[in-house]
């Protein structure tokens, strides 16, 4: 009789289960769909995380480990090109990743416009390149959710485009000297170097002390029950609110799944970090 009446129990557990799912999955093709979607998904390899802590308002030094990736990005350029490219060029290329305003700037100074559209040229197809390799771990759904809006159809085209492909080729070219000859080449570039650095990592966590000194303090007190070199805060990086990699404007990070794998996939920073002084930005 007790056998029975679990039994019963639990196809009523079921019953209520499978009523919410067919809430989101209302037919058998739908759950179908998602049922494939998943499962693809088990197979793709376990995301970078990267582990910060007691970051201690250190502004500098976590605004550098944003933006190069804890050195993810280093090794996806040194994979592509460390048999084709110098490795001066290489640094001049890893540079403008982490710092793209800041290193336009220096070569508009210095380079005519003639020479400018030729660098554009090269360098969007090296970008390109780190993007498709950066890209190649997530599914294609992950990777359009995480374009910047305004480009996102253009960069979805070209980082799918197969350059053997003879009339493909002339489209890719096409795409990139339109988007020399309207100006748009500067703005383009940035984009394309903030989606490489969000795509480097997967999960950023960030645990113990944040802001209790250093120039990120924040004004008035400490707060009550957290005093000063005790963790304020503990954070699983998943939702944090930081500067977006670049240090321009304020964004979300949320986690991606399935990025490229770094040996094991997981990163792990020792605390504190040390405080990186940029000297200039011709190379770091």
């Amino acid at each position: 009789m007790n056998q029975d009446t679990n039994t019963h129990g639990s196809e009523q557990d079921n019953l209520h289960y499978l009523r919410m799912l067919a809430k989101q999955y209302p037919t058998v093709q739908a759950a179908s769909t998602e049922i494939i979607n998943l499962q693809a998904i088990l197979i793709l390899p376990k995301g970078t995380e990267h582990f910060i802590s007691d970051v201690h308002g250190e502004y500098e030094a976590f605004q550098h480990i944003l933006n190069s990736a804890s050195g993810v990005v280093r090794e996806k350029i040194d994979q592509l090109f460390a048999t084709s490219v110098s490795k001066a060029d290489r640094d001049q290329l890893a540079t403008l990743i982490y710092y793209p305003r800041e290193k336009l700037e220096e070569l508009q100074s210095r380079m005519n416009q003639e020479d400018m559209e030729e660098w554009y040229r090269l360098t969007f197809h090296r970008l390109i390149e780190i993007c498709c390799l950066v890209s190649s771990k997530y599914t294609r759904s992950k990777v359009r959710k995480a374009m910047p809006r305004e480009y996102a159809y253009i960069i979805d085209e070209l980082i799918h485009t197969h350059y053997e492909d003879t009339d493909k080729r002339d489209y890719y070219e096409n795409i990139i000297s339109t988007i020399i000859e309207l100006d748009r080449a500067g703005d383009f570039l940035v984009q394309l170097c903030q989606l490489i650095k969000r795509l480097a990592v997967d999960h950023l966590h960030i645990v113990g002390d944040i802001f209790d000194r250093g120039p990120g303090r924040p004004d008035g007190p400490p707060q009550r029950g957290h005093p000063v070199g005790q963790p304020r805060r503990a954070v699983d990086g998943r939702r944090l609110r930081l500067p977006y990699p670049g240090g321009h404007g304020a964004g979300q990070l949320p986690a991606l799944q399935q990025p490229g794998r770094h040996r094991d996939g997981v990163r792990h920073l020792p605390a504190p970090p040390v405080c990186v002084r940029r000297r200039g930005v011709q190379g770091l």
